[in-house]
């Protein structure tokens, strides 16, 4: 079970353009992040463990795509 995540947008030179903890929803955010990231674009989420500290975190591969408004 997870006690919290962590989402990520990259841009293609892996330079973060957004990032959002816990289950919060921010759709206005994540589009401008989505506007500004045109071209090569990655997300990861990462799940922080319930008891576990934030060593104990586990991330998902990158999964890139490419945006093309």
């Amino acid at each position: 079970m997870a006690r919290g995540y962590r989402v990520r947008i990259l841009d293609g030179e892996g330079d973060e353009l957004w990032a959002k903890h816990g289950g919060e929803r921010d759709v206005a955010v994540l589009a401008r992040a989505g506007r500004a990231a045109r071209g090569r674009t990655c997300w990861q989420v990462t799940a922080y463990l319930q008891g576990g500290g934030d060593a104990d975190a586990v991330a998902s591969v990158l999964a890139s795509f490419d945006f093309q408004p």
